[in-house]
């Protein structure tokens, strides 16, 4: 029982030449298959990528990429130019007329047509001017009354108030006082 069963590789080899070569045929003959395979293959590749590499009108595709490419570099560059020139304009700007308010009215109960008017012109801050002018039958009078940070500086009249809302800012109710209808 306690006798071990030896066969050398060699023999096996040896005894077994002929199928040992016809596996080593086959392998060798499949390999040689999927080498032609794979050479086809690069082939086509190869010339898909040379049509890719050379553009429609014979340019080289790397070429192309690069001119696209300091296209799209100088976009960028004018975009921050232009985003910079516009935040220069928005900070120019806080200090322009942004807000109007107009209303046009009868100052006095003889006269019609609404001749006179109020007209805010105010920054975004809120720093600027009511015009007022009351058109009467023998004369027309303007008044101009300084507005600092969306309040005036002397009271106004119902309709100066009502023109600083159409600008979008409310006159402080303590400032109000009546026209002279």
């Amino acid at each position: 029982m306690g006798e071990e069963l030896r066969v050398p590789a060699e023999s096996l080899v040896v005894g077994n030449a002929e199928a040992v070569l016809a596996a080593a045929a086959t392998v060798i003959l499949v390999l040689a298959g999927v080498n032609v395979w794979l050479v086809a293959r690069v082939s086509r590749l190869s010339r898909s990528f040379r049509r890719l590499a050379t553009g429609s009108n014979g340019e080289n595709l790397e070429q192309l990429l690069h001119a696209h490419l300091d296209r799209v570099v100088a976009a960028v560059e004018r975009a921050d130019e232009v985003s910079n020139a516009c935040q220069r304009l928005d900070e120019r700007m806080t200090g322009c007329v942004q807000h109007v308010g107009m209303l046009r009215f009868d100052a006095f109960d003889d006269v019609g047509g609404h001749l006179s008017f109020a007209l805010a012109l105010l920054d975004d801050a809120g720093n600027g001017i009511v015009l007022s002018s009351l058109h009467g039958r023998q004369e027309t009078r303007m008044y101009a009354k300084p507005i600092r940070g969306g309040k005036p500086e002397v009271p106004l009249t119902v309709e100066e108030a009502q023109a600083m809302r159409q600008a979008g800012f409310e006159a402080a109710p303590s400032r109000l006082v009546r026209s002279d209808r």
